[in-house]
């Protein structure tokens, strides 16, 4: 085992859990506080300060109260159909924006990660949560809402459909 190593779980770790205390907090605090915990786990084995630590993207959905809350950080987006058929795709593009076009030099890529005028990720910063692009949507105008990665939203951002296969996968309510 190597003393000191690149963070080996992509944070957060908090997937499949109820953090305590979840249903007062907002989404960015739940996701900061998610990162904060998988940085913690992995302090003492693993380089944090490393710029090629594991990232992730993140999307989260959550009904309370009669209201979809949404939360995206980087490009895993959410694409929500209402039950006027329209739809509206959370996108967070920041990676889009990047100069010089893809595919991106690694140094590019770790120059711009979670700074301003770059793209934020889920890594070893508690900070990028508050960067995500958040939202909500009375339930009762929701018919069906799907998280998806960049490339199977693209169905919906660039043609205006949401395909029965995406459908099947989405959550229905």
């Amino acid at each position: 085992m190597h003393p000191r190593r690149a963070l080996a779980r992509a944070p957060p770790r908090g997937g499949g859990r109820q953090a305590p205390g979840a249903e007062r907090r907002t989404l960015p605090d739940l996701l900061s506080a998610s990162i904060k915990e998988t940085c913690a786990a992995h302090a003492s084995t693993c380089d944090l300060e490393n710029p090629d630590s594991p990232s992730s993207t993140i999307s989260i959905v959550r009904l309370r109260g009669g209201v979809f809350e949404y939360l995206a950080l980087a490009d895993s987006p959410i694409v929500i159909r209402g039950t006027d058929g329209i739809l509206t795709a959370v996108i967070d593009d920041r990676t889009a924006h990047l100069p010089g076009g893809r595919p991106y030099p690694a140094e590019l890529v770790r120059s711009c990660r979670n700074r301003p005028g770059g793209f934020w990720v889920a890594s070893t910063d508690p900070d990028a949560a508050s960067h995500a692009l958040t939202g909500t949507m009375p339930a009762e105008a929701v018919r069906d809402i799907g998280l998806f990665s960049d490339g199977a939203s693209r169905l919906a951002e660039l043609y205006g459909r949401f395909s029965p296969c995406l459908t099947r996968t989405a959550l229905r309510w």
